[in-house]
């Protein structure tokens, strides 16, 4: 098990202030790393939302910024946040702030904000509210096509000279594919992303679009908050994180555990997020190193897909789902390509099957927005490795784009 170094004093600390506030938990104070291994086993999803119950009951949740988590795969989990209470220089907000102005935002970023407000979601507003504290010019975008004339949103990115965008993969993606349809040049110098990873086909057609732009990566999640950053000085996908608010784990598969020491009103207690990473040794303090999602779900137009909820589509229409693969790739114009593969799918009931699988939100919201085709087929399309082994989840979004170049000797 990896880590990037446990406090226990500072954790002791945590534990002291939840006793005080009278939570129904039994959380015990520790003396050493081994001894809080022992004392906390990994927590889930399913672990935080009966937490979150008892607190929602027990009147703890007031006074707060209520978050929830997106509930994509299962039911949201309930939080609350009072971390701008009191801020000061030597708290968590102030220090993320700092992190992102020094690496990423500047006063002359004119930023369009292509996040999704709402559905007790934080992204949006609290990245509007971190670039109006370092002096940028905000667009406050949102969704696109909640703007009704794609023109008029263009005409007034290009008044403003929209220079940076923020927002998840799927939607920078969906930008660009309008801006370049519509033969729209715009002043594009500085990408930011978060809730997904950003793939190298869809980086290879951003650059296409807006050459030269630069890519930045910011890590975190709901539970968490902002946790880290990658800049294109650093390698990819390695992130800067802010280790002093987060202690890392990871375990022998792979597996990301976080624990909060910013004092969450929700502990968040070895939790597994979901996320598989490597700690990364650094003279300026660890660094995160991100290797993906673990397979019980994936990333897909901006929210998460669970595996589960295909296999109870496709078995309601009375599909073998024992060999079903789910492999993700990408076209040459940076869209998420989505197969599912397994015996009987190219009968003549997999229309069937297709309009089952469009009945999962996610799924339905990524191909109506054009981001994203399904597709339908038999067990003989399925990938197999070179050990013969047929892995449930193949996502081939990483190299998809850059071996269809290679193999028609395009340079990309």
């Amino acid at each position: 098990m990896q880590h990037s170094g446990f406090d226990a004093q500072k954790f002791n600390a945590m534990i002291g202030a939840y006793q005080a506030a009278g939570y129904p938990f039994d959380l015990a104070p520790v003396q050493s790393y081994e001894d809080f291994t022992a004392t906390y086993a990994p927590s889930t999803k399913a672990d935080l939302r009966k937490m979150s119950d008892a607190l929602v009951a027990g009147g703890h949740l007031t006074g707060c910024y209520v978050v929830a988590t997106s509930g994509s795969t299962e039911p949201p989990v309930i939080m609350g946040s009072r971390i701008l209470h009191g801020a000061t220089e030597d708290s968590y907000p102030y220090q993320a702030r700092q992190l992102l102005e020094e690496h990423i935002f500047g006063s002359g970023d004119i930023a369009a904000n292509l996040l999704t407000p709402g559905c007790f979601g934080q992204n949006y507003e609290g990245m509007s509210r971190v670039l109006e504290a370092v002096g940028a010019t905000i667009l406050p975008v949102g969704r696109m096509e909640t703007m009704d004339d794609p023109a008029t949103l263009l005409e007034l990115l290009s008044t403003f000279g929209v220079n940076t965008l923020v927002g998840s993969p799927t939607g920078i993606i969906q930008l660009a594919h309008l801006a370049e349809t519509r033969g729209v040049a715009l002043p594009v110098r500085k990408v930011v992303f978060m809730g997904e990873a950003f793939h190298a086909s869809k980086r290879s057609y951003l650059r296409e679009v807006w050459p030269g732009c630069d890519i930045y990566s910011v890590y975190g999640a709901s539970e968490l908050g902002f946790v880290g950053v990658n800049t294109p000085t650093q390698a990819e996908r390695e992130h800067i994180i802010l280790s002093q608010w987060f202690f890392f784990e990871v375990d022998a598969d792979g597996a990301l555990l976080v624990t909060d020491l910013k004092s969450p009103m929700l502990p968040i207690l070895r939790y597994r997020i979901g996320d598989r990473a490597q700690l990364v040794a650094h003279e300026a303090g660890p660094r995160l190193r991100l290797d993906g999602r673990c397979d019980s779900n994936f990333s897909l137009g901006g929210a998460r897909v669970g595996v589960g909820q295909i296999r109870r589509r496709l078995e309601t229409q009375g599909c073998l789902v024992d060999d079903l693969q789910i492999t993700l790739s990408t076209d040459a114009l940076g869209r998420d390509v989505l197969q599912l593969a397994c015996t009987g799918l190219d009968a003549p009931f997999a229309a069937r099957c297709e309009s089952a699988v469009l009945g999962i939100p996610a799924i339905a919201a990524a191909v109506g927005r054009g981001v994203c085709s399904l597709h339908l087929t038999g067990a003989a399309e399925r990938h197999h490795t070179a050990r013969g082994k047929t892995p449930l989840l193949h996502d081939r979004r990483e190299t998809h784009r850059e071996m269809a170049l290679q193999s028609t000797g395009t340079d990309a």
